[in-house]
């Protein structure tokens, strides 16, 4: 008795449901129709974070404007050039 009082506690008593074919080919459309929605839902979340973390047309990349340009971070690739041409002549 132990030993079964023991085993019922991790079997679950199992069950049978009667389903007519008619209700398992509704069931299985209304799963279908679940599973395209959720989808869609998911394409139209990756469609948003991709148009949030595209770079805009100005941050697509390093250009020459950006490394020579004199900005407030901090001396600028031109003024390093400039600077070295100075002290080899």
């Amino acid at each position: 008795m132990l030993k079964s009082a023991q085993y019922t506690k991790y079997e679950p008593t199992r069950r049978s449901l009667l389903i007519s074919p008619e209700d398992m080919i509704e069931s299985k459309q209304m799963i279908e129709l679940e599973m395209e929605q959720k989808r869609r839902q998911a394409q139209k979340r990756l469609a948003q974070k991709r148009l949030v973390e595209s770079p805009s047309l100005e941050d697509q990349g390093i250009t020459a404007a950006f490394l020579e340009d004199d900005g407030e971070e901090g001396p600028s690739i031109l003024a390093v050039k400039r600077d070295l041409k100075r002290r080899k002549c």
